[in-house]
């Protein structure tokens, strides 16, 4: 198998799994190991990858955000939702970056996570749910979002998901399934765009053209796969709840610590 099409397979467990909460960074170090890819940068390569997902969630979420392009929609009641809502994980992740990919991108942690991930959604998601009343982004209040907010710092460690503690934190503050997920697409672009705009910074004077290449298909590919999750999240959703998901996760913390002691 050439490294173009491991790249390609890649970019496709990305766009599948970063809006799904099973944790994308997780799924990409773990195929990085099964499919024996290496490359310089991987680390960067797996964070910045991330950029075709943000592409999808701009198209898919175009009309919400189309109103930004006029300056005078910036300072609007929504801006300050995901200001509250992303601050908290950006600021986190500034803090910890050194920290969070020298100790936390093991393979422990991630089996770690994948099991803390899925207890929680199996232990409160069904309580929660029936606390869920809001239904629309302009209802929210600001302590809503700053729930979510806090939340989704736990998705910093690799295996939590950085989608399912947003979903979980917005089910925790009171909104209802739909706008939980909703909510967690579209507060990815401004935490997304950070890790990967500072990750590409940090490596771009390092990269060969081979690099920039795989970067380039990764990131293609993640784009038409992310917007096919995207869909199937939100009419999943609309049947189905997360309990899927966090038995995924053990089944897959298991099978992760099966391969380790091999």
């Amino acid at each position: 198998m050439t490294d173009l099409i491991k790249v390609a397979i890649l970019g496709c467990v990305e766009g599948l799994t970063e809006f799904l909460p099973i944790s994308s960074t997780a799924h990409l170090i773990v195929a990085s190991k099964l499919l024996n890819f290496h490359m310089s940068h991987l680390s960067s390569f797996v964070i910045s990858i991330q950029l075709g997902a943000i592409l999808a969630v701009l198209f898919y979420e175009r009309h919400f955000f189309m109103a930004y392009f006029s300056l005078k929609n910036w300072v609007h009641r929504q801006t300050g939702l995901i200001l509250i809502s992303t601050l908290p994980a950006l600021l986190t992740g500034f803090f910890l970056y050194g920290f969070i990919k020298k100790y936390l991108f093991s393979m422990n942690n991630v089996i770690i996570g994948f099991i803390v991930g899925g207890l929680i959604i199996l232990l409160f998601e069904k309580r929660l749910k029936k606390k869920s009343t809001t239904v629309y982004i302009k209802d929210m209040t600001y302590r809503q979002a700053f729930v979510v907010g806090l939340a989704q710092i736990a998705g910093l460690w690799p295996g939590m998901s950085r989608s399912g503690s947003a979903i979980m934190g917005g089910l925790f503050a009171g909104l209802d399934y739909k706008l939980s997920a909703q909510y967690s697409f579209i507060i990815a672009v401004p935490i997304l765009s950070a890790s990967t705009g500072y990750e590409l910074l940090k490596v771009s004077s390092g990269l060969d053209f081979q690099e920039i290449q795989f970067f380039l298909i990764g990131f293609f590919v993640t784009f038409f796969v992310a917007l096919l999750s995207i869909s199937f999240l939100l009419k999943f959703l609309k049947r189905y709840s997360l309990s899927v998901f966090a038995f995924y996760r053990i089944m897959m913390a298991f099978y992760l610590y099966h391969l380790t002691c091999l």
